[in-house]
């Protein structure tokens, strides 16, 4: 994202206050907690500025990332890679009556997430990453910010592709089903930053229950995913696609 752009999503959300403190920040290489007004919101959001914070919001709630048109309202959605909560809190704003499970790994995002959705009891937080099984694995920092965290394997003498942050529990979708007690998603979005491969690879077990699909495809940082994807995914059609989001129904 260009820098212009990057400054019109701070006016945009902020206003000039946001660009102030986005360049103080970026010069001071501090952080502040701002809050921002959303008519469409019961409450105002926190967004970390500087941060890529503004950026997805400027995605979800200007640019319209997720807006959908499922075949019936959604009763139960979704929502893995959930960062500070901004995709949840807009799925909210749009199916009051859902339902949904944010699933976030990282503690510092985890944290904002339970502090910009507590107003809303139908959104659940929950601290994991999705995987191909249950266990525990390795939250990377690839320094592209902090809604860019990767994943990978657990190992001793292993070479991470990045800054090791802290362990995190490894949850199957299945898994995750069946302890929340879910016969089916009616909406799953996913922004998991390449683990859709490892996700997908074993999605037998559990994609019958899910009639759509709103998905971040990393295929740069992971050659395969969408491979793994479009394979695992016969059974739906591809409803639209807006660069690396494809969102797919039956």
């Amino acid at each position: 994202m260009s820098k212009l752009s990057t400054i019109r999503n701070y006016y945009r959300a902020i206003g000039l206050a946001g660009v102030f403190w986005a360049g103080w920040g970026r010069l001071t290489k501090t952080k502040r907690v701002l809050q921002v007004n959303n008519a469409q919101l019961k409450a105002p959001v926190q967004l970390r500025v500087p941060s890529s914070d503004v950026d997805v919001y400027a995605q979800i709630f200007f640019r319209q990332g997720y807006s959908v048109q499922p075949p019936k309202a959604p009763r139960v959605i979704l929502d893995a890679g959930a960062n500070i909560g901004l995709a949840s809190l807009y799925f909210a704003s749009q199916y009051p009556d859902a339902k949904i499970i944010a699933i976030e790994p990282e503690k510092e995002n985890f944290e904002m997430l339970k502090k910009n959705i507590s107003k809303y009891a139908n959104i659940i937080p929950v601290q994991a990453t999705l995987w191909e099984r249950d266990g525990e694995i390795a939250l990377i920092d690839i320094r592209r910010g902090s809604s860019g965290y990767i994943t990978e394997e657990l190992g001793e003498s292993q070479d991470y592709s990045g800054k090791f942050r802290h362990r995190v529990p490894a949850i199957s979708v299945e898994t995750l089903l069946k302890e929340r007690g879910l016969d089916e998603i009616d909406l799953f979005k996913i922004d998991i930053q390449g683990a859709e491969k490892e996700v997908f690879g074993g999605a037998k077990a559990w994609l019958g229950k899910v009639n759509g699909i709103i998905i971040e495809l990393h295929e740069r940082r992971k050659p395969g995913c969408r491979q793994a994807v479009y394979d695992a995914t016969p059974d739906f059609r591809e409803v639209w696609k807006r660069r690396s989001v494809v969102y797919l129904s039956r």
